[in-house]
């Protein structure tokens, strides 16, 4: 499965014919080379990340070459059997000798790397001979002393990381854990908030990246952001909208309600009657019937 990343920089290793050409193509150390369309074994520029993969393109070493590069702009990486990538614009920094491409490629095998997966924010996951994972950065550094079941891909600054305990939580670009409280299940951050399922009774709530929840109550469910409101459940099945700052909406609930859509939302009270609510709280009570079909067009936005 091929995946593309834009903005990020990576040092790789690129393999050429003794004359410096690659495919028909002439390079030259201390040269930047650019192209406008990245596809993986189709068009771009190509390396590797782990140097020893080089060799299985060119080889032998008396009719090869080896060079350091940095590639940049638009790349794509895939999940295959080694660490080719490809990208629209190619640094050739340096030429090393096969020496160097050994003492390189040692590195992975002392961190007993044995899969190189998909960048997203200048980090690419890793997968150890234990089928653990972790993160690396474009220079080779590992992001976290500790190994995971389980890493997402970055989002907003945080990547979500199973634990040993087989519980989740997030990590940060300095390889932070978030929270004290590891849980049960977690999405991606978005806007500054991620959903999160606490382990002990299985409800939601939203945390955001200091490690606080949005709100003192948990819920049987929740929604997404929808023009600053989110729906929230109780487990009495009755719903509210609170706030980004974790505030209830109304001081009423509701037997259903719909997202919010051009500054108001649906909702059903408990007596039956079909209601606009608005952002300051207010309801309007219907006045047609055929206005409530019309209304509950809207889709509703629980998981």
């Amino acid at each position: 499965m091929e995946d593309t990343t834009k903005g990020i920089e990576v040092i790789a290793y690129k393999g050429m014919n003794s004359d410096m050409t690659c495919k028909g193509f002439q390079y030259e150390i201390g040269e930047t080379y650019k192209t406008d369309k990245v596809e993986l074994c189709e068009c771009g520029f190509h390396a590797c990340l782990n140097p020893i993969h080089v060799l299985d393109y060119y080889y032998p070493p008396n009719v090869s070459r080896y060079f350091k590069v940095k590639l940049y702009g638009e790349i794509a990486n895939c999940d295959e059997s080694d660490t080719k990538v490809a990208a629209t614009e190619i640094t050739i920094l340096e030429e090393i000798n096969i020496d160097e491409v050994i003492e390189t490629t040692e590195w992975w095998k002392n961190n007993n790397v044995l899969d190189l997966l998909p960048w997203s924010e200048g980090f690419a996951k890793i997968q150890r001979g234990d089928y653990l994972f972790n993160f690396i950065d474009k220079n080779g550094n590992i992001l976290s002393k500790e190994w995971f079941r389980y890493v997402s891909n970055f989002h907003e600054g945080f990547a979500g990381v199973q634990g040993s305990n087989r519980l989740y939580n997030f990590i940060d670009k300095d390889g932070n854990i978030l929270s004290n409280e590891w849980f049960n299940y977690l999405g991606d951050f978005h806007n500054g908030f991620a959903k999160v399922q606490r382990t002990t009774d299985k409800l939601w709530n939203f945390i955001d990246k200091e490690g606080r929840f949005l709100s003192n109550e948990w819920f049987y469910c929740i929604g997404a952001f929808n023009e600053s409101f989110i729906i929230v459940q109780r487990e009495n099945d009755l719903y509210n909208f609170i706030d980004k700052k974790g505030n209830y909406l109304s001081d009423e609930w509701f037997i259903d309600a719909y997202d919010f859509h051009e500054g108001f939302a649906i909702v059903e009270k408990t007596n039956g009657e079909w209601c606009k609510l608005y952002k300051k709280g207010e309801i309007i009570k219907k006045k047609k019937k055929k206005q409530k079909q019309k209304w509950k067009k809207q889709s509703k936005a629980l998981k």
